[in-house]
């Protein structure tokens, strides 16, 4: 039963928030993850346990907890991990983000957790 509850969470969750998306400056911002060599996805959790009440303060909030993939079911994507967060203002949170010497400290253990490289990350908006 469980397993087929966080797909139901998801889809009530961009569904509300989608609503309430269209008339402001934000969007949802999704990172698609690579674990590095012998890190788990308790080590990512730790890190975003870090990481989260920084990003919080400029407007960036986790809407689900965060996915571990399950299934690859096509294409060429082969993450670990994903994230769906809600930005409040696009034009600004990620520049104040990465500017804040709070989330700066976490940056090495951000980079020792994930592949940065093969990252995947975008905003987007409704349609």
């Amino acid at each position: 039963m469980k397993i087929f509850l966080r797909p139901l969470v998801l889809i009530l969750s961009l569904t509300f928030l989608s609503t309430n998306l269209a008339a402001s400056e934000g969007a949802f911002f999704i990172d698609i993850l690579y674990l590095q060599e012998g890190k788990t996805s308790k080590d990512a959790a730790d890190y975003f346990n870090k990481i989260e009440p920084v990003v919080r303060k400029h407007g960036l909030r986790r809407i689900i907890p965060g996915l571990q993939t399950a299934t690859n079911m096509k294409g060429d994507l082969k993450a670990d991990l994903v994230n769906v967060w809600m930005v409040t203002d696009s034009k600004t949170t990620f520049k104040n983000i990465f500017e804040d010497p709070d989330y700066l400290q976490y940056v090495a253990i951000r980079n020792a957790t994930f592949d940065m490289k093969k990252a995947n990350m975008f905003t987007a908006q409704p349609f």
